[in-house]
């Protein structure tokens, strides 16, 4: 069993609520077998949409869509 389940998302254009519960089943599963799971590179829609159905923090991307907000305020 792998220690970490990375998921890439950069090649994502677009995600809706379908995309985000599999995240969370692969999340769920890497948890039931002891191992971790991490979602990089997702694109700022991919980000924002996380963000919105409150799952930034589930995914550890908290601070990335802080970092967001703070180039799009000045």
């Amino acid at each position: 069993r792998p220690d970490l389940v990375l998921m890439d998302l950069s090649a994502v254009t677009f995600i809706d609520s379908s995309g985000m519960a599999m995240l969370l089943a692969v999340r769920r599963a890497a948890d039931r077998f002891g191992g971790g799971c991490r979602v990089e590179r997702g694109n700022e829609m991919v980000l924002s949409h996380l963000d919105v159905a409150g799952l930034a923090h589930v995914f550890g991307l908290a601070a990335e869509v802080r970092r967001l907000r703070r180039s799009h305020a000045g």
